[in-house]
Formats: structure tokens, C-alpha cells, sequence
């Protein structure tokens, strides 16, 4: 038997994903304020693209390494490292042969208007205030001072599958990445 050897362990500075351990979801009033009005960057429209490195102010702490740069991906991911062929991330189980952060992992393909990918690095009050008071709703006891320091925010809007001829309700989903300094 393999021994974990981050079990019982705290991520020190980063990794609160914004999809809380609530009931329900979030209301699309709910998520951080998005857009290129707000500054974020905009994922070119297709199937299994990736942005460029997107240099962090401050580098992520991801269990025991430290990163600098991290990469959103059309199909859910954001990866500390370029994306490699889908087949080796969307057909397979986890965990995946990269560092990833799944927190929308799907086989979509934002071709002709099926949605949008947006992404920031973001240190303004009003993110870091909101992103604050979801953490410490979603962990009261462990997260009642977390006072984060810079965010990182990506948000699939709208987006559908991959082939997906209707358009209907498609899904949005939001993650956010934060910074605490010690």
C-alpha cells in the first residue's frame, strides 16, 4: 500500500476552488464579476485550445512545488504547464500524467459562438472581499481569516460539447484561485 505524502497535510498558501461545499450551485449573480470590462482575457473559440502562459504576480504554491505561470484550457482545465493531446487528459481517469486543476473538465468546443472562456489574474478589493466571504461561508472553521492577497479567475460562460448541434441552456462554471500571504 502507497502512503500519501501530502495526507494530512494543508496546501500552505493556495487552492480554494470556487464551486463551495454547498448544496445547489451557484446563480450566474453569484459569480465573480466577468468579462473583458473586468480585464479578463478572452480563449480563442474552438475545440481543445489553450491560452498562453499567463505570468502570476506571485507564484501558485501546488502541493510542494511553486509555479509561475498557468495555462486555461478550453476543456475545463487550468494546468501549470502547456496542455498535452486531449486524449491524454478527457478520455483518460485521473489523476492526469500533468498538474491540473479540473474544476469543469468536459469535452467542450466553443466553435462558432458555443460560449466563452475568460481568465485574469485579479487584486482588486472587491474580488479579493468577494472571494474572502466565499471561503469563509464554505469553511467556517478552518477559513474564518482567510484574507487572500491575489486571485486567479476563469469562467467557462455558456459553453456546450463538443458536436453539440442545439443551443439551449448551455452550462457556466467559474474557478477561483487564491493567494495568502504569510
Amino acid at each position: 500500500m502507497s502512503r500519501d505524502p501530502t495526507a494530512g497535510r494543508l496546501t500552505p498558501l493556495w487552492l480554494w476552488l470556487l464551486l463551495l461545499p454547498r448544496v445547489g450551485a451557484l446563480r450566474p449573480d453569484e459569480l465573480f464579476p466577468y468579462g473583458e470590462s473586468q480585464g479578463d482575457q478572452l480563449l480563442p473559440q474552438g475545440d481543445d485550445e489553450s491560452s498562453a502562459a499567463v505570468r502570476l504576480a506571485i507564484p501558485l504554491r501546488f502541493y510542494d512545488a511553486q509555479f509561475s505561470d498557468l495555462y486555461v484550457g478550453t476543456n475545463g482545465i487550468i494546468s501549470t504547464q502547456d496542455f498535452p493531446r486531449e486524449t491524454q487528459y478527457v478520455d483518460d481517469d485521473f489523476p492526469t500524467d500533468f498538474p491540473a486543476i479540473a474544476p469543469f473538465l468536459a469535452d467542450i468546443d466553443t466553435s462558432h459562438g458555443r460560449g466563452r472562456i475568460l481568465y485574469r489574474e485579479d487584486t482588486s478589493l472587491a474580488v479579493l472581499g468577494l472571494a474572502a466571504r466565499y471561503v469563509r461561508t464554505g469553511f467556517p472553521l478552518s477559513g474564518s481569516s482567510f484574507t487572500p492577497t491575489h486571485a486567479f479567475l476563469a469562467t467557462w460562460e455558456h459553453v456546450g460539447a463538443y458536436e453539440e448541434v442545439r443551443r439551449g441552456a448551455a452550462p457556466s462554471g467559474e474557478c477561483a484561485l487564491g493567494r495568502l500571504e504569510k
